[in-house]
């Protein structure tokens, strides 16, 4: 119990500082045609915080539940994009294949929010334990698949953006790398637990705002000292769609 002003505070300072980012990435948007889409990279983990910090006070709301479900619906889409777009200038030739993978990643999305808002996939939501657990439901568990398939896609992609660049792209580019680094596998573990046991637990949910914070503030330095939009990068695409 003594943790929780810390967790607290660290959930609001998460969710002020994703608000900071965001306006500050809206006065880039015409600088650089992935901006916008690190923007949408953030909607994953404001949602997610949001859902964190009512589930710290409100242990058995399933709208906190709720919440955390569709930000783990959101990561595919939230990441994916930025993963390889970061930082390039150059159009996609594969954008067929690009086109049919996010096309299936909007329908998931669409079966994974009428799961989450139908009921279907929050089965319980308890603080009468110790540790405040939120219940899922077995048959749908399996939508978290996908999220563990994209989220591997992305870090492939950053992984590929990363090898194609020079020593002063690099220097731009490997924190904001490092940072969705985290992400990803925070994100991953939960979607894990979820498939496995088909619960997570309250500081387990809790534990990402470290995560994230640290996270933020990886890409905030970046942004001041190392503007991906100033960056540019010209790589053949069968390298980056290589990841796929």
């Amino acid at each position: 119990m003594a943790l929780i002003p810390t967790v607290n505070l660290l959930l609001l300072a998460n969710i002020l500082l994703l608000g900071g980012l965001g306006s500050y990435l809206l006065t880039k948007v015409n600088r650089h045609r992935s901006v916008p889409l690190l923007i949408a990279s953030l909607l994953p983990l404001m949602v997610f915080e949001a859902g964190s910090y009512f589930f710290l006070h409100f242990p058995t709301s399933r709208h906190a539940a709720q919440a955390i479900m569709l930000a783990l619906a959101l990561v595919p889409l939230g990441f994916s994009p930025i993963s390889h777009t970061l930082g390039r200038t150059t159009g996609n030739k594969h954008i067929a294949r690009w086109t049919a993978y996010y096309a299936c990643q909007i329908l998931i999305l669409i079966i994974f929010i009428r799961q989450i808002f139908n009921g279907q996939l929050v089965q319980w939501v308890t603080g009468i334990l110790d540790q405040p657990v939120i219940l899922i439901d077995k048959q749908n568990a399996l939508l978290f698949v996908n999220v563990l398939l994209s989220s591997a896609v992305a870090l492939l992609c950053f992984d590929a953006t990363l090898r194609s660049v020079g020593n002063s792209e690099l220097e731009a580019l490997k924190l904001v790398f490092i940072a969705f680094l985290g992400f990803v596998v925070y994100f991953s573990y939960v979607s894990v637990n979820l498939l496995v046991s088909f619960y997570v637990s309250q500081s387990l949910i809790l534990s990402g705002a470290a995560v994230i914070f640290i996270g933020l503030l990886l890409l905030s330095y970046s942004f001041a000292k190392y503007p991906f939009w100033k960056v540019k990068i010209s790589v053949s695409r069968r390298i980056v769609f290589g990841c796929l």
